[in-house]
Protein backbone atom coordinates (compact mmCIF):
# COMPACT_ATOMS: atom_id res chain seq x y z
CA UNK A 1 0.00 0.00 0.00
CA UNK A 2 1.26 3.46 -1.18
CA UNK A 3 0.15 6.44 1.22
CA UNK A 4 -0.11 9.38 0.07
CA UNK A 5 0.26 13.10 1.17
CA UNK A 6 -3.38 13.26 1.91
CA UNK A 7 -3.54 10.08 3.89
CA UNK A 8 -0.84 11.82 6.45
CA UNK A 9 -2.33 15.02 6.72
CA UNK A 10 -5.29 12.77 8.25
CA UNK A 11 -2.86 11.43 10.05
CA UNK A 12 -1.69 14.68 11.54
CA UNK A 13 -4.78 16.03 12.52
CA UNK A 14 -6.52 12.76 14.00
CA UNK A 15 -5.70 13.83 17.16
CA UNK A 16 -8.92 16.62 17.20
CA UNK A 17 -10.77 14.09 17.24
CA UNK A 18 -13.10 13.82 19.91
CA UNK A 19 -11.41 16.66 21.08
CA UNK A 20 -12.53 19.76 22.56
CA UNK A 21 -11.91 22.86 19.70
CA UNK A 22 -9.83 25.91 21.05
CA UNK A 23 -10.18 29.08 19.67
CA UNK A 24 -6.81 29.84 17.63
CA UNK A 25 -5.22 33.01 15.87
CA UNK A 26 -2.53 33.55 13.14
CA UNK A 27 -1.12 36.33 12.41
CA UNK A 28 0.01 35.66 9.47
CA UNK A 29 0.19 37.88 5.87
CA UNK A 30 -2.16 36.61 2.47
CA UNK A 31 -0.22 35.31 -0.49
CA UNK A 32 -1.76 34.96 -4.20
CA UNK A 33 -2.66 36.75 -6.52
CA UNK A 34 -5.52 39.45 -6.77
CA UNK A 35 -8.73 38.45 -5.77
CA UNK A 36 -7.08 35.14 -5.15
CA UNK A 37 -5.67 35.73 -1.67
CA UNK A 38 -5.10 33.59 1.60
CA UNK A 39 -3.87 33.55 4.48
CA UNK A 40 -0.02 32.08 4.35
CA UNK A 41 -0.38 29.87 7.68
CA UNK A 42 -3.82 28.80 8.83
CA UNK A 43 -4.35 27.13 12.70
CA UNK A 44 -6.19 24.63 14.26
CA UNK A 45 -6.38 23.75 18.17
CA UNK A 46 -7.95 21.34 20.26
CA UNK A 47 -7.34 19.77 23.92
CA UNK A 48 -8.13 17.09 25.28
CA UNK A 49 -7.17 14.25 27.89
CA UNK A 50 -4.30 16.69 29.00
CA UNK A 51 -2.87 17.33 25.67
CA UNK A 52 -2.94 19.96 23.55
CA UNK A 53 -2.89 19.74 19.63
CA UNK A 54 -1.99 22.44 17.53
CA UNK A 55 -1.87 22.05 13.48
CA UNK A 56 -0.38 24.85 11.43
CA UNK A 57 -0.36 24.62 7.61
CA UNK A 58 2.42 27.14 5.16
CA UNK A 59 0.29 27.28 1.93
CA UNK A 60 3.66 29.46 0.56
CA UNK A 61 5.37 27.97 -2.01
CA UNK A 62 8.50 29.34 -1.92
CA UNK A 63 8.75 30.64 1.82
CA UNK A 64 9.47 28.91 4.90
CA UNK A 65 8.16 30.33 8.24
CA UNK A 66 8.85 30.58 11.74
CA UNK A 67 5.47 30.25 13.52
CA UNK A 68 5.59 30.88 17.19
CA UNK A 69 2.61 29.10 19.04
CA UNK A 70 1.22 30.90 22.48
CA UNK A 71 -0.69 29.18 24.77
CA UNK A 72 -2.56 31.39 26.99
CA UNK A 73 -3.91 30.42 30.03
CA UNK A 74 -0.66 27.83 30.36
CA UNK A 75 1.73 29.68 32.88
CA UNK A 76 4.78 27.00 31.00
CA UNK A 77 4.71 23.98 28.96
CA UNK A 78 6.16 20.70 30.33
CA UNK A 79 7.19 19.00 26.44
CA UNK A 80 6.36 19.19 22.93
CA UNK A 81 7.08 17.25 19.97
CA UNK A 82 6.64 18.30 16.24
CA UNK A 83 5.74 16.18 12.86
CA UNK A 84 6.25 18.03 9.89
CA UNK A 85 4.74 16.91 6.45
CA UNK A 86 6.30 18.58 3.01
CA UNK A 87 7.48 17.62 -0.08
CA UNK A 88 10.41 18.77 -2.38
CA UNK A 89 8.26 20.04 -4.66
CA UNK A 90 4.90 21.63 -5.03
CA UNK A 91 3.89 18.60 -6.79
CA UNK A 92 5.90 15.52 -5.34
CA UNK A 93 4.17 12.68 -4.25
CA UNK A 94 4.58 9.04 -3.64
CA UNK A 95 4.56 6.50 -6.62
CA UNK A 96 5.14 2.52 -6.46
CA UNK A 97 8.91 3.47 -7.38
CA UNK A 98 8.89 6.41 -4.59
CA UNK A 99 7.02 5.20 -2.37
CA UNK A 100 8.67 7.68 0.66
CA UNK A 101 8.74 11.05 -1.38
CA UNK A 102 6.52 12.85 1.21
CA UNK A 103 6.35 11.41 4.78
CA UNK A 104 5.81 12.55 7.94
CA UNK A 105 9.22 13.98 9.69
CA UNK A 106 9.79 14.81 12.91
CA UNK A 107 10.52 18.46 13.66
CA UNK A 108 12.28 20.58 16.10
CA UNK A 109 10.69 22.43 18.58
CA UNK A 110 11.74 25.08 21.12
CA UNK A 111 9.68 25.74 24.17
CA UNK A 112 9.73 28.73 25.75
CA UNK A 113 7.01 29.12 29.12
CA UNK A 114 4.50 29.14 27.73
CA UNK A 115 4.97 29.42 23.67
CA UNK A 116 6.90 27.06 21.33
CA UNK A 117 8.28 28.23 18.55
CA UNK A 118 8.79 25.69 15.02
CA UNK A 119 10.30 26.57 11.50
CA UNK A 120 7.99 25.42 8.84
CA UNK A 121 8.97 24.56 5.30
CA UNK A 122 7.02 25.70 2.29
CA UNK A 123 4.16 24.13 0.96
CA UNK A 124 4.17 22.25 4.80
CA UNK A 125 1.90 20.63 7.37
CA UNK A 126 2.93 20.78 10.92
CA UNK A 127 1.49 18.52 13.66
CA UNK A 128 2.85 20.08 17.63
CA UNK A 129 1.31 17.61 20.52
CA UNK A 130 1.58 19.80 23.43
CA UNK A 131 2.01 18.75 27.21
CA UNK A 132 1.04 21.06 29.69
Amino acid sequence: MIKTPTWYVFHMYKDHMDATHLESFVSTETIGIADAKVDAVTVSASHKKGDYTVTLTNADLNKARTVTVRLDGLKSISGAEGRVLAGKLKNSMNTFDKPNEVVEKKCKVEIAENTVTVKMPARSVVSLKIKK
